[in-house]
């Protein structure tokens, strides 16, 4: 699954209505969301993977149990009568334009309102528990940055009621610019250090398991964010890369062998953690 699509996009659980009118742009339409459920009634002899086939595609199944896996302790057993809710992307697939691997990759409105956290990694092969509590993440923190500049807007109406002509014009510039630095400090906070999986096979997401299983962040560094990337290569395995921001300290390409993931996994913890301890920039930011 893409990190780059879905948290760009809102990455990645306002589950949708019963009709949605379609756009013809499939980017615009991927990223709607509804504010209304669809729920889908189990009965007798449904799985997941036939409740998918029936919005579209057998590929969904994975999606429906990420978005109740908080009543769904195993997808291979789900009982009649349960309510199961259907992903907004997914729901609206057969009446969209949207292509069949967008979909796959952007199931969800909104991943932080899903019982992610209840999800049984073992069942999952497109995504991984990690991402979704990175993409999650990045969603609360965005949440927090629009609740700030609401409440900016409202005191900035209650000063201009008070003040009048230039004493006005400064006390608002003066405002804007305190809050504006706050919050971009506290932003940098919330999502420093963060590990990001733009993986999309096996061999990306183990080998993304590993780096995120042995990492630990130098004391002195701070202001970063590290992204694990792949660029598959046809009947060559995948290349693998590891950035810090902007810089790249690994890359390597892999083979579906296991012991050679892990050992290059245990590398690039080694490259990565050596770059910011040698190569720490502090970014101020007031």
């Amino acid at each position: 699954m893409s990190i780059n699509k879905i948290v760009h996009i809102a990455l990645f659980t306002i589950l949708l209505g019963s009709s949605v009118a379609t756009t013809a742009d499939p980017d615009e339409a991927i990223s709607h969301c509804s504010d209304q459920d669809i729920i889908h009634t189990v009965k007798d002899g449904d799985s997941l993977y036939d409740i998918s086939k029936r919005f579209g595609s057998t590929l969904f199944w994975e999606s429906l149990y990420v978005a109740n896996a908080d009543i769904v302790n195993n997808p291979d057993m789900i009982y009649p009568g349960q309510k199961i809710k259907v992903p907004f992307n997914v729901a609206n697939y057969r009446g969209s334009e949207i292509e069949l691997d967008q979909v796959v990759q952007n199931p969800f409105c909104r991943i932080s309102e899903l019982p992610y956290r209840e999800v049984e990694e073992k069942y999952l092969s497109q995504y991984t528990v990690p991402f979704l509590e990175s993409v999650a993440n990045t969603e609360r923190s965005r949440d927090r940055k629009d609740l700030e500049r609401k409440a900016q807007r409202e005191s900035v109406a209650d000063a201009v009621g008070e003040k009048t002509g230039a004493e006005t014009n400064q006390a608002e510039q003066n405002n804007r610019g305190t809050i504006q630095r706050e919050s971009e400090r506290q932003l940098m906070i919330e999502i420093d250090g963060m590990v990001h999986d733009d993986t999309r096979s096996k061999v990306g997401r183990d080998f993304y398991n590993v780096f995120y299983s042995y990492w630990q962040s130098p004391e002195n560094a701070h202001n970063f964010n590290i992204r694990v990337s792949e660029q598959p290569s046809p009947n060559l395995g995948t290349t693998i890369y590891v950035t810090v921001n902007y810089t790249e300290t690994f890359r390597m390409r892999l083979q579906p062998r296991y012991e050679m993931i892990e050992e290059a996994g245990k590398y690039a913890v080694r490259q990565t953690f050596a770059y910011l301890q040698n190569n720490y920039q502090e970014t101020i930011i007031y």
